[in-house]
């Protein structure tokens, strides 16, 4: 009697326990639980790093291509007009990616400036560079200096700079061609060298750093119009218009078919071949 309960009494202590494919499985699927919550945990984590970054990326960006949107809109062209002095300077240096053109004109108002700057309350000119800063990282950098307090020998570059975005790796400009004819789509030019006169419309592309080395830069691409373009060069036309103008009887037309600024109201109008280099205008821009 006694030897068939301890019998009974060892097999129903066998009868609860694992064997050992049972805890190799239950590891198994413990660790494929575990890695996939690792993983899942470790991706989300990833993606809101990356999230914060951008946010903060196109932040500092937007200031400082909001800055020069309104700098472009608030642009002064005086009535006398058809001189360097109050024209656009362009210097083109490459397109895309690591490209650093350079942007120079006239304005009023605080944009890029400043509301306690001595320059506010007149005309005054910003040049815009990309440039090293005290870090050797490439920023935007302005200055900006007041029509009347030019002296001899003076040479902008001389001022100190204001910065405006960091980790920016490219700034990229192309304008409205003003003498296109406009149909469907407007034409850009990557270079402006009529700098006795003012574009109608700029196309801003700033490029930022990527958030990884192997990743394409991240592109911030404004479209400005300047307020005072279609005064200095007329209404957009249509290439039948144009086609017609080029007799020489409509108005905005020379002989060849190709438009010249209007002087409408109190815009003027800039010698059509002044080209950079010529007398009055800056060789270096």
């Amino acid at each position: 009697m006694n030897m068939q309960f301890d019998y009974k009494f060892h097999e129903r202590q066998r009868a609860c326990g694992f064997t050992l494919l049972e805890v190799l499985l239950a590891v198994a699927i413990f660790a494929v639980i575990s890695g996939v919550t690792f993983f899942t945990f470790s991706a989300a984590t990833i993606a809101w790093r990356r999230g914060v970054e951008m946010t903060d990326k196109l932040h500092h960006a937007d200031f400082a291509v909001d800055q020069i949107v309104m700098a472009l809109r608030s642009m002064y062209y005086p009535a006398t007009g058809g001189d360097a002095v109050y024209g656009f300077w362009h210097g083109d240096e490459g397109s895309g990616a690591g490209s650093a053109d350079m942007m120079s004109w006239v304005k009023l108002g605080s944009s890029l400036v400043g509301s306690r700057s001595s320059d506010v309350g007149g005309p005054h000119r910003v040049k815009i560079t990309m440039e090293p800063d005290e870090d050797n990282e490439d920023a935007i950098m302005v200055r900006a200096w007041g029509l009347l307090s030019e002296i001899e020998d003076f040479d902008p570059d001389d001022l100190p700079p204001k910065r405006y975005g960091v980790r920016i790796v490219g700034l990229d400009c192309r304008f409205e061609d003003p003498e296109a004819e406009f149909e469907d789509e407007i034409e850009w030019i990557d270079e402006w060298e009529l700098s006795n006169t003012i574009p109608r419309s700029v196309e801003l592309t700033v490029y930022l750093e990527p958030l990884e080395e192997d990743e394409k830069p991240i592109e911030v691409r404004r479209f400005i119009e300047i307020p005072l373009g279609e005064a200095v060069w007329g209404k957009r036309r249509a290439s039948s218009i144009a086609g017609r103008s080029s007799s020489g009887d409509g108005e905005g037309s020379n002989q060849g078919g190709q438009r010249t600024p209007q002087n409408s109201g109190s815009a003027a109008t800039p010698p059509a071949n002044r080209t950079p280099g010529s007398p009055g205008t800056p060789n270096s821009r």
